[in-house]
């Protein structure tokens, strides 16, 4: 995320916030203090793929939350996220917009 100076931040992961999971944004990724770098986001699940195919892996399931998902969509690297990332049809009941889950396909040996 960035902070309103844009400068690259990490998520505030405090006891007072929950250790980040009170952190909430609005359908722009954007909160008082912070906002969403969909493009940085969109890079990460990128690599994140990459790594995952060069160990014989892929991603299976990104939970980001639904209404956030228009402007990762709109990054950068939106229309290869559309096509290779698997974003659920479901909403969780734990808001997925300061975090998201990655699920890996790894065989067991």
């Amino acid at each position: 995320m960035v902070d309103k100076d844009g400068n690259s931040v990490q998520c505030p992961n405090r006891p007072d916030n929950g250790c980040g999971y009170q952190v909430d944004f609005d359908a722009e990724g954007e909160n008082s203090t912070h906002r969403i770098d969909f493009a940085s986001l969109g890079e990460l699940l990128y690599h994140l793929h990459l790594a995952a195919k060069s160990r014989g892996s892929e991603l299976t399931l990104v939970v980001l939350q639904r209404e956030l998902r228009p402007r990762l969509f709109q990054a950068a690297r939106g229309q290869w996220l559309k096509e290779h990332v698997p974003f659920p049809n479901w909403d969780d009941p734990v808001r997925h917009d300061d975090h998201i889950h990655v699920n890996f396909a790894v065989q067991c040996k």
